[in-house]
């Protein structure tokens, strides 16, 4: 069915222009090659994907996880950005709102965990987020380099989420 599509395609004219009926040809031509390696009829395919991959025996490089986290933590933080909205605006909601949500977050164990992971994932994706935008203007750019500033990334990060689960906690 794709190499009877495909000779349809070729077939066709649009124009009288060789030029537009070339690129047309070669645009079929890759369309076809491309449904040929989706579907695997017997044409050679360019993209060998591994059968089996285990994750757990790759080691990235530091840049490489700082990236990786950064979206990760960036995509935590959009996904609960409602929660967060209601939170706030349940909280300014009246005297009597805002002394309710203190004691909640006070007492509540599951409140307290998920307001500790996202100010974790805010204090991380705001020091990831300067990385990138000083290896966006220019530092950084040896490889050695790129490597000591994700390692500094996660040692302030860490080093700022254990001050604020103490602070948040009650701890210091």
């Amino acid at each position: 069915m794709v190499r009877i599509l495909a000779g349809i395609l070729l077939e066709r004219k649009f124009s009288e222009s060789t030029h537009n009926n070339d690129i047309f040809k070669v645009a079929a031509k890759l369309c076809v090659l491309s449904l040929s390696c989706i579907f695997n009829k017997g044409v050679y395919c360019f993209m060998h994907r591994p059968i089996f991959l285990n994750l757990w025996q790759i080691r990235l490089p530091w840049p490489a996880l700082a990236s990786i986290t950064h979206r990760i933590a960036g995509a935590f933080m959009a996904l609960f950005i409602p929660l967060i909205i209601a939170l706030l605006f349940y909280s300014l909601e009246s005297e009597d709102s805002f002394n309710h949500l203190m004691s909640t977050l006070q007492k509540g164990l599951l409140l307290r965990v998920f307001v500790t992971l996202y100010i974790s994932a805010l204090i991380y994706h705001t020091y990831a987020g300067i990385r990138h935008l000083l290896m966006d203007i220019g530092f950084f750019g040896t490889n050695e380099q790129a490597c000591l500033s994700a390692k500094v990334v996660f040692v302030l990060s860490i080093l700022k989420t254990i001050f604020f689960i103490g602070w948040f906690w009650g701890v210091i």
